[in-house]
Formats: C-alpha cells, sequence, structure tokens
C-alpha cells in the first residue's frame, strides 16, 4: 500500500519512504490478448486494451470463434521513462 504527496511516497514495505524524480508519470496499465501459435510455439497479441473489460469482451468474442486454442489476458505495465520504473521497482 502506498500514499502519494507531490513528489513523497509513502510506502508500507521498504523503503518507506521515497522522493519520486522531478516529472514522475505514473505507469499505464494495458491488458493484451495473447495466444500461443501452435506450429512455431510464437506468442502473438490480438489486441490490447486499457481495460480488462475489453479484454475480456475480445477473449470471449475469439474463443467463441474457436479458431485459437491456448488464449489468454496478460497484464502488462509501461512505463514512460526508466526512471519512472527504477521508482517503481
Amino acid at each position: 500500500m502506498y500514499l502519494r504527496l507531490g513528489r513523497l511516497d509513502l510506502r508500507s514495505r521498504p523503503s518507506y519512504v521515497m522522493w519520486l524524480p522531478s516529472g514522475y508519470k505514473a505507469p499505464a496499465n494495458v491488458y493484451l490478448v495473447q495466444y500461443r501459435y501452435e506450429l512455431d510455439d510464437s506468442i502473438n497479441t490480438m489486441g490490447g486494451f486499457w481495460t480488462m473489460r475489453e479484454a475480456e469482451a475480445c477473449l470471449q468474442q475469439l474463443q467463441s470463434e474457436e479458431e485459437y486454442g491456448d488464449i489468454w489476458i496478460n497484464h502488462e505495465t509501461i512505463h514512460e521513462r526508466l526512471s519512472d520504473w527504477q521508482s517503481d521497482r
């Protein structure tokens, strides 16, 4: 759990207090609908969505078409800058 007050980030885990870098932007969360291509065992993305609800709707639609076997939703966190990612580690 954490509380952010401007650039001050208070956390319930070590380190408990941290100053965020200037210009810090919170990461974006995206939901990718992916499947495994059986011929070469590669992973392909069918679509990416900002909300889990839309990703689940896409997943249900693809499952109803029965063309894809192993299909799932993958949650990804995307940072704009390396310093933002380092602050969230």
